[in-house]
């Protein structure tokens, strides 16, 4: 597994709010240190590829970016929602109040 996917998976993991798509590493810089591999593992080959164990440590700095796409009409869309629910509550709530009041 390379860094850039490893981070992709971590990033993967994160809850994202329901308006944001996608996260996507565009850039990734390790800087000038060396990642060091201690152990590796015998190879393993089956149907889905070669796969190999690696003991690494790494003792720098990372610097990577990340794009997105934000969609602001699910934004929109929901905001109007919530305001109609909102408005309607806010009716019903008049409504329970002004019948309120006939019945005193």
């Amino acid at each position: 597994m390379t860094n850039k996917s490893s981070l992709y998976s971590v990033i993967l993991s994160f809850q994202l709010p329901y308006f944001i798509e996608d996260l996507i590493i565009t850039e990734l810089d390790l800087g000038h240190s060396v990642p060091l591999a201690h152990r590796a593992s015998y190879p393993v080959l089956n149907e889905r590829g070669l796969w190999v164990d690696l003991d690494v440590t790494y003792e720098g700095t990372v610097c990577f970016t990340l794009e997105t796409k934000l969609n602001l009409m699910k934004v929109k869309q929901m905001g109007g929602e919530i305001a109609a629910a909102q408005a309607a509550g806010v009716t019903e709530k008049e409504e329970t109040l002004s019948t309120g009041k006939r019945s005193v």
